[in-house]
């Protein structure tokens, strides 16, 4: 039986600090997330309205089903958006080389690391379907700080140093590459039309017939 003390304790102790991050990371506060609040005051407005003992309590225990929703979407939430982050950085190469704080092997070790909590999240989930889903919260949250330990290893000034590095180089190749061509063409459209001109006049001199050759536009 849920007393709103248990509802209260899971909010505050539990909800807010996973939530608290997630905003952090996120940048955004999820709609889900809110509409599982909205219920969660929903079911309190009738706790505190009515007289009927049972209806109370069937209340304050939905109450408390749906902060365990909202904690629980919260964690996987956040386990999402810092794996990503976590694909995004740590697993390019050339992040790992020049903007990372830390060695090769140090990094493949908190991945590992943040792997293998992952997985025994989802296992957690999985035993616990229909039974307890409480019991994984906690679990994919801690997954999710090691994925958030694993992104402390990356310095993000560093990448945005490099990315402008790549952006300037890839500007002065493609600028190069351009100057090159039209140089090239140029070439081309001068030296071409004058072949043909100098081969006659090759052919003439080996028959003995005066020829000159001449420049484009000057005939």
């Amino acid at each position: 039986m849920k007393s709103e003390n248990d509802v209260f304790d899971l909010y505050q102790n539990t909800f807010m600090p996973i939530y608290g991050d997630l905003v952090v990371v996120s940048g955004k506060k999820p709609p889900e997330l809110l509409e599982q609040l909205e219920s969660c005051m929903a079911h309190f407005a009738v706790a505190r309205t009515t007289q009927d003992p049972a209806l109370i309590q069937e209340n304050i225990a939905a109450a408390y089903r749906h902060i365990v929703r909202a904690s629980l979407d919260a964690a996987k939430l956040l386990w999402t958006t810092l794996h990503t982050n976590v694909e995004t950085f740590v697993m390019n190469e050339e992040i790992r080389r020049f903007c990372a704080n830390a060695s090769e092997g140090q990094i493949h070790t908190q991945y590992q690391k943040a792997q293998n909590a992952s997985i025994n999240a989802r296992q957690t989930e999985i035993s616990n379907v229909g039974i307890d889903p409480e019991k994984s919260i906690q679990d994919w949250y801690n997954a999710a700080l090691e994925y958030k330990n694993l992104l402390e290893l990356i310095d993000l000034d560093k990448v945005r140093q490099f990315k402008k590095y790549r952006l300037l180089v890839n500007y002065k190749t493609h600028l190069l590459g351009f100057v090159l061509g039209v140089l090239a063409s140029t070439l081309v459209s001068w030296f071409w039309p004058q072949y043909p001109n100098r081969a006659i006049a090759n052919d003439a001199q080996a028959a003995g017939k005066p020829y000159s050759v001449e420049a484009p536009g000057q005939r």
